[in-house]
């Protein structure tokens, strides 16, 4: 079985110098792991960090390969990595912060009603529950007299 653990010169190419032989850590993780990255998922993942500078290193050795359809490729790859996927053009990011921003004063309003009136009820019943417990509470007080 390959082994990357051992990150040494002679896995990476010797144009990627010593920082590619340096581990990629990520945030210290406990041993109760709490992410669920533990057992041969967690080892996968470590292996692919690992060998995550050279791959990059080699799409962009690819950028210039003659054969256009592999440079094309290579491209794209690292622009996507670098910026992100591009979006489809009708395709509108929906958020929460962009519907309210687009809302005028009163629809935030009648929203902010809409959304407080469920709250209101139920504050409404709690009352009347200890109005009730106050009323019940007083009147054993009053019989024992």
């Amino acid at each position: 079985m390959f082994d990357l653990t051992r990150t040494s010169r002679s896995f990476f190419p010797v144009s990627f110098g010593l920082a590619a032989t340096r581990t990629i850590r990520g945030p210290a993780v406990n041993a109760s792991d709490p992410v669920g990255h533990s057992g041969a998922y967690g080892e996968a993942m470590k292996l692919a960090q690992q060998a995550a500078p050279y791959a990059v290193n080699r799409l962009i050795e690819l950028m210039d390969s003659d054969d256009e359809r592999v440079a094309a490729v290579a491209c794209n790859s690292i622009l996507d990595r670098a910026f992100g996927k591009p979006r489809a053009e009708g395709e509108k990011i929906d958020s929460l912060e962009l519907r309210v921003a687009n809302m005028t004063r009163e629809q935030r309003l009648a929203r902010m009603r809409e959304l407080l009136e469920p709250m209101r009820a139920y504050l409404h019943e709690l009352h009347d529950e200890e109005e009730a417990e106050a009323e019940a509470a007083a009147t054993e007080g009053g019989t024992e007299e």
